[in-house]
């Protein structure tokens, strides 16, 4: 049992605390006001529900930047290893996924394609945010090689790797287009 001067001082100590969480919060809060204009006047709460909102904000820009820049990144690499595979793999290997063993040049022209596509991705994803272009590039890429996989493998021939290629783009499309979409929205809020 505590005596009352003990919680007399207890609420002392917590008002002292308070006071001084505000004074910090008022004085962040001039600050984002002298560079902000947006901001106006707050009540207490106002105070902590701006700069938790601003708080989120930032993080939130961090977030999505992050995210789209490293799958950015994941695809390049993708990109990067199925261009040297279609280059270099033997060509025996290419019966395993469907294909015909023979003439090796179309194949190794899809492995340079899938190179210079991966210098765009790089690009992407060296400088976000003056090649916003790129990234849009990328993702038509990535719908238009999932919508001719997947007319091939209907309209032509059933090679299982073909079906499972175009689902692979179509699924790095729909994240790579969900995450350029998220970053836009929290870039286009500063």
């Amino acid at each position: 049992h505590i005596s009352d001067d003990k919680c007399l001082n207890c609420k002392t100590d917590e008002i002292r605390q308070f006071k001084f969480a505000n004074l910090i919060s008022v004085s962040i809060l001039r600050l984002v006001t002298a560079t902000n204009r947006k901001a106006a006047v707050f009540t207490d709460f106002g105070y902590f529900y701006f700069i938790t909102t601003q708080f989120r904000q930032l993080m939130g820009k961090i977030h999505s930047v992050s995210l789209l820049r490293m799958f950015l990144c994941l695809i390049a690499l993708h990109s990067f290893c199925v261009g040297v595979a279609l280059i270099f793999m033997p060509g025996y290997w290419f019966g395993f996924f469907g294909f015909d063993t023979g003439e090796r040049f179309f194949s190794t022209q899809a492995g340079v394609f899938h190179l210079v596509v991966c210098v765009a991705y790089l690009m992407a994803w060296h400088r976000l945010q003056g090649n916003e272009s790129l990234v849009l590039f990328s993702i038509y890429v990535k719908f238009m090689a999932a919508a001719f996989l997947f007319l091939y493998y209907l309209l032509e021939t059933r090679i299982w790797m073909v079906g499972f290629s175009g689902l692979a783009d179509l699924i790095m499309g729909i994240v790579l287009w969900y995450l350029f979409s998220r970053y836009r929205i929290t870039s286009s809020t500063h």
